[in-house]
Parts: C-alpha cells; sequence; structure tokens
C-alpha cells in the first residue's frame, strides 16, 4: 500500500513538474514576442498625437428661432423712374451683378428660413408622435381622436405649415424675379455672363 501511495505521490509529482516546465516555456515565447514587438513599435514611424490647436473650430449651429417669412428688400425703381446717369450704368456689369446679388441674397435667406421651419416641423412631429404614443399606452392602446389632434404640437404644426406655404411662394417669386432681371438685362444688351 505504501508502494501504492510512494508511486502516485512520484507520478503527481513529474506530472506537475511538467505542467511548471510548460508553462515555463510559454512565457518565455510570450517575453520574446513582446520584445520583438517593442522593437518594432521603436522602428515604425512615431504616431500622431492630436492636440486642441489641431482642431477645427467648428461654426455655430443656426438658431432654431424661425425668421420672419417676410422680409423686405429694397424696392428697384423702375428704369424710367431713374435718373439719366443711370442709364449709362445700365450697361454696367457691376449695375447688373449687383441688382441679381441682391435678388440672389434674398432668396438664399428665404431658403434658409424654410430649411428652419422644416427643421422645426420634423422636431415638433417626432415630439406629437410620442405623444400620440403615450396616450395610446395610457389608453390601453386606443387612440383619444380630437383629444390627441389638439395638442400644442399640434397646433404648432399646422401653424408653421401655414408659414412653409407662404415661404415656398415667395421662394417662387424670387425664381420669377431674378428670371425677370435677367430677361431685362437681355433686352438692354447686358452680357449672359453677368448673371452667374
Amino acid at each position: 500500500m505504501r508502494n501504492v501511495v510512494a508511486y502516485l505521490l512520484l507520478v503527481a509529482g513529474l506530472l506537475v513538474g511538467r505542467a511548471v516546465d510548460l508553462d515555463a516555456q510559454s512565457l518565455v515565447a510570450v517575453a520574446q514576442q513582446t520584445a520583438e514587438a517593442r522593437e518594432r513599435a521603436k522602428q515604425a514611424p512615431p504616431s500622431k498625437v492630436y492636440t486642441n490647436k489641431d482642431l477645427v473650430a467648428v461654426p455655430a449651429t443656426p438658431s432654431t428661432t424661425i425668421a420672419p417669412a417676410h422680409v423686405p428688400a429694397a424696392p428697384v425703381p423702375p428704369i424710367a423712374a431713374r435718373p439719366a446717369s443711370s442709364a449709362a450704368a445700365r450697361d454696367e456689369e457691376a449695375y447688373w451683378r449687383g441688382r441679381l446679388a441682391s435678388l440672389v441674397v434674398q432668396r438664399e435667406t428665404d431658403i434658409h428660413a424654410l430649411a428652419l421651419i422644416h427643421a422645426r416641423i420634423d422636431r415638433l412631429e417626432d415630439r406629437y408622435d410620442a405623444t400620440i404614443g403615450s396616450n395610446r399606452l395610457a389608453n390601453g392602446g386606443v387612440s383619444l381622436g380630437g383629444v390627441i389632434a389638439a395638442t400644442p404640437e399640434a397646433v404648432e404644426i399646422a401653424r408653421l405649415g401655414t408659414e412653409r406655404d407662404a415661404l415656398n411662394a415667395k421662394i417662387a417669386d424670387d425664381d420669377r424675379a431674378i428670371a425677370d432681371l435677367k430677361e431685362e438685362g437681355r433686352q438692354a444688351g447686358a452680357r449672359p455672363g453677368w448673371f452667374r
């Protein structure tokens, strides 16, 4: 019996010793791999370190306030109402480019206001959809019909829809004014490149 115990202890000792030897070999391999990786890192070009100076300034986000639907432009007197000195200026490039620039700025202002209205409508529609969902959950999945439609979001969406339609009409008017100016310039002999 003693021989069996001694034999088992001997076998267990050999197995443990072999496991330690295998573990030691894997540690040596890991150490060699780590050393090789450090050497490769030293030979590689240095990595870029980004600082606050490297960051580009982000322009301020446009305000969520809505621009007025109509910003009156300075009225341009008809050709006959201008002073006689203006007749010579009519042929000059600066005259035509100036008139076109004011119309283009007005159109871009209206397009920007329209984009703000669209963004506001989208946010309100998301909030309105969330309100409908929460009301349905509160009422066991049953819609409240007119009660939901009378939410402040729905009223504001309707008001902004009217402003959106007015701005779309204003942009169409701006496009017509630009086309009319180009036609007026064509008839007066202005070069087409002055309207680009």
